[in-house]
């Protein structure tokens, strides 16, 4: 929610409000994460207390640990593992399904497809390299937090770009399970559809986007960026 500071200045702080005070609007009507029910809220005429509010770009202070001390922007590394693990899924339904299915025109079981053996092996690697990926800029990342220390530019834009590459690989090798499963993958019903159509949900974050990567680029190659609306954007020269 968007207010006036003290000096006529525009913030943006968030509100805390007791679930009585709010009433649920049945708005999630998506093609995936359907279970999450991420209903919009609608909430008049309640008293929010000055202790019930927090400036959005407030870091907490008094609690301890690298957790509370990340920067602004984090959760895209929160997002993506949610994204590796439905691909591992998605890795194992198809598993499952190739060793039981007889392709229509085949004698032989769609574990026997040198295509799908392959499209398999490139999805493992492709979560796998980008997972490892990612563990080692977290480890980096919370390193330095846990020294005290604060986090160059550099490695402010390697963990934003290690949670859209991981997402990204994700999204694909899902990709590659659902083209694999042929036309069982579209049964509304069967895990290889359900990991899909999640999966693409997820890739939708604002932590997520394609931008990501510009940013990243832009800082590596030392171009100054800047914040505009929850993402980061290169300062024209």
């Amino acid at each position: 929610m968007t207010c006036s500071s003290t000096n006529g200045v525009p913030e943006i702080r968030r509100f805390f409000f007791p679930v009585e005070d709010c009433t649920i609007v049945n708005t999630w009507h998506v093609s995936g994460m359907r279970g999450t029910s991420s209903n919009d809220w609608l909430v008049a005429d309640a008293f929010v207390p000055d202790h019930r509010t927090q400036l959005f770009e407030a870091r907490p202070t008094r609690w301890p640990g690298a957790l509370y001390a990340l920067p602004w922007g984090f959760a895209g590394l929160h997002f993506s593992p949610v994204a590796t693990g439905i691909a591992r899924a998605s890795i194992d339904a198809l598993r499952e399904l190739a060793g039981a299915r007889i392709p229509t025109g085949s004698r032989n079981l769609l574990s026997t497809n040198p295509q799908v053996q392959g499209w398999v092996n490139r999805a493992d690697a492709l979560v796998a390299a980008a997972s490892a990926y990612r563990s080692a800029v977290v480890v980096d990342v919370c390193e330095t937090i846990n020294a005290g220390r604060p986090l160059t530019p550099e490695q402010d834009a390697r963990w934003r770009l290690a949670a859209c590459y991981t997402t990204d690989n994700a999204l694909e090798a899902a990709g590659l399970m659902y083209r694999a499963g042929s036309t069982t993958s579209i049964e509304e019903d069967h895990p290889l559809a359900s990991c899909w159509r999640d999966i693409q949900l997820v890739g939708q974050a604002i932590g997520l986007l394609p931008e990501i990567y510009v940013f990243s680029g832009a800082t590596l190659l030392g171009i100054p960026t800047r914040r505009r609306a929850g993402i980061r954007e290169a300062i024209p020269a």
